[in-house]
């Protein structure tokens, strides 16, 4: 297909929900078209429009749902440890909190994310009252893109918000880090010395989400062509 066309990741993790409501939802689409919404409560996707019709059983919907159950694991953890450290600067002890709760870190750990676990948690180790602007739940939204022009990459990032409020940009192609709140120069300053975190997201948004999108537009140029002769 010619032209520039995009494949995007909606990801909205909040650390707190009631009872039967899910603590993250995912919409993606592609060229701003949905073609499908994930949430963590029935942890299935659901295909949306012709497009995902189309596509929902194929090996490229198969591993973007996987790897969309991992990307949520590992927000819940930078999101849960945001929290406790919130509560952590209001004076009150984070393994005490932990107790009270009857949880343990091994319950926000994916197996298939185990090498990133500490990583993430000493990253997120932070003082987020400021960025989060109001005490109390606090929601995390990640929005990954990529573009693909010309049958290669054309671009990949992902962007970071708290709240609403948009905090940081990360540039994967270039791996450059843009400050968006300056409340959130910490948090910058620490994934910017992280390798291993920019690797990990460069890979998904480089690598596994224009490979999504290169199988998603043969699809998408099927359904274009005329029918008949």
């Amino acid at each position: 297909m010619t032209g520039a066309h995009s494949l995007c990741l909606d990801f909205t993790v909040k650390s707190q929900h009631r009872p039967g409501q899910p603590w993250c939802k995912v919409q993606g689409s592609v060229d701003e078209k949905l073609f499908l919404q994930h949430d963590s409560d029935s942890n299935k996707a659901k295909h949306l429009g012709d497009l995902g019709e189309k596509v929902n059983a194929t090996r490229a919907w198969r591993e973007l749902t996987q790897m969309l159950r991992e990307v949520e694991q590992e927000l819940r953890i930078i999101l849960s440890v945001i929290q406790l450290e919130e509560n952590k600067t209001r004076g009150e002890d984070t393994g005490d909190l932990m107790a009270r709760k009857g949880r343990s870190w091994n319950e926000y750990r994916p197996l298939s994310v185990q090498r990133h676990y500490w990583e993430m948690v000493a990253l997120s180790r932070v003082r987020m009252t400021s960025v989060c602007g109001i005490a109390g739940p606090t929601t995390l939204q990640a929005k990954m893109c990529c573009e693909r022009h010309a049958e290669r990459c054309a671009g990949a990032s992902w962007q970071f918000s708290f709240n609403g409020q948009t905090a940081l940009l990360f540039d994967t192609m270039n791996k450059n880090w843009t400050l968006n709140d300056s409340s959130a120069r910490k948090i910058k300053r620490d994934w910017e010395n992280n390798k291993e975190l920019a690797e990990y997201l460069r890979k998904i948004a480089m690598g596994d989400c224009n490979y999504w999108l290169s199988k998603f537009l043969e699809h998408w140029e099927e359904m274009l062509e005329p029918s008949g002769n």
